[in-house]
């Protein structure tokens, strides 16, 4: 299991609505981030793409995110 925190980002900022209307920078680059990273998910758990698995696991998604995020894995 994964777990994304993104600071100031609100439930409905990946559905495409914001709080104010119109998307910001921070929706806008949130959408691009977890559209990426759910590929490499899918990837490794429905393909079985061990580059992929390796990626998320490892320390690919943190460096990806840097300080974007914080990242909690179970």
């Amino acid at each position: 299991q994964y777990l994304l925190y993104y600071d100031g980002a609100a439930h409905q900022t990946f559905g495409g609505r914001s709080r104010r209307g119109k998307a910001s920078e921070l929706d806008l680059q949130v959408e691009k981030s977890l559209s990426a990273i759910t590929c490499q998910f899918w990837d490794a758990y429905l393909k079985n793409n061990n580059r992929s698995l390796a990626w998320l696991k490892g320390d690919g998604l943190n460096r990806y995110l840097g300080s974007a995020a914080v990242v909690k894995k179970k």
